[in-house]
């Protein structure tokens, strides 16, 4: 008796007769987008990646870096298509955790700044301008720290520091 194809699961044998299709006429069939599709999702629910908020953006990002460089997958060199797209996902998935984070700093920084600062009686009814170039600077001179395991990032003294300084 054959086996039964899951629909969970992409072979890489199939795999590699998709991405050859794809090579010879240059267009993404339906089947080679769904394997993508599917191996995004399945590879989001891995422990690392998923309770994440923003899983639905990793799983687009990765599937798009995927059409992307598949192009550069050389037929000849290997027969392992199944690895180079996990590891292109892999690489997608840790680029927008790092971007998320980024912008999760920046909204703490924005939203600190608003406290910090006190409520005059005649701007009581006018929204305040936030000084967006210093932000940026903020961000550009710390961004070595966002590598780093114990980062100062999400550190509370060091984000009050920070903000006193932008003041």
């Amino acid at each position: 008796m054959a086996k039964k194809k899951s629909i969970y699961y992409v072979s890489n044998a199939d795999l590699l007769e998709e991405i050859r299709l794809y090579k010879s006429s240059n267009v993404i069939s339906e089947k080679l987008g769904k394997m993508l599709l599917l191996m995004a999702r399945n590879y989001s629910s891995k422990g690392n990646f998923a309770n994440y908020t923003w899983r639905q953006d990793m799983v687009s990002n990765a599937v798009f870096t995927c059409v992307k460089y598949l192009k550069n997958f050389n037929l000849e060199k290997s027969s392992n298509a199944f690895s180079y797209i996990t590891q292109i996902m892999s690489n997608a998935f840790k680029l927008t955790i790092i971007d998320e984070k980024k912008q999760i700093h920046v909204k703490n920084i924005c939203y600190k700044s608003s406290l910090i600062k006190p409520m005059e009686q005649e701007t009581a009814y006018t929204q305040k301008s936030i000084d967006y170039e210093d932000i940026q600077n903020t961000i550009y001179d710390n961004k070595e720290d966002i590598h780093e395991p114990n980062n100062l990032w999400f550190d509370e003294i060091s984000s009050c520091q920070t903000i006193q300084k932008m003041v």
